[in-house]
């Protein structure tokens, strides 16, 4: 039995290279926002990203997006840089209140 193989990455422009990488590394959900912004899957893009980038650039892209587990929209809600729902600010148990964490 063979084993599966990604999509081949579409011809490109320099210029569309260029915004997909871009879209990549700012989105706050990349594989949705590349795949919606430039109809590009997973698979190719991720073969794009370690053609185009250093090791060392993807290696920190890839863990900040957590490629392992992300291959689906988030189910919060959140979807191409809506607001979140959640509250800026968290009540402590002694009444003050703290920020949360950004994202």
């Amino acid at each position: 039995m063979e084993s599966p193989v990604a999509k081949p990455i579409p011809p490109l422009s320099p210029d569309e290279i260029s915004r997909i990488l871009d879209t990549a590394w700012h989105a706050p959900d990349p594989l949705t926002a590349v795949l919606y912004q430039h109809g590009l899957s997973e698979g190719p893009l991720v073969q794009l990203l370690r053609r185009e980038w250093t090791a060392t650039a993807y290696k920190l892209w890839a863990q900040r997006v957590k490629l392992s587990g992300r291959s689906a929209p988030p189910r919060d809600g959140f979807f191409l840089g809506q607001p979140s729902k959640r509250p800026a600010t968290k009540p402590t148990a002694k009444g003050k209140t703290r920020r949360h964490p950004p994202g």
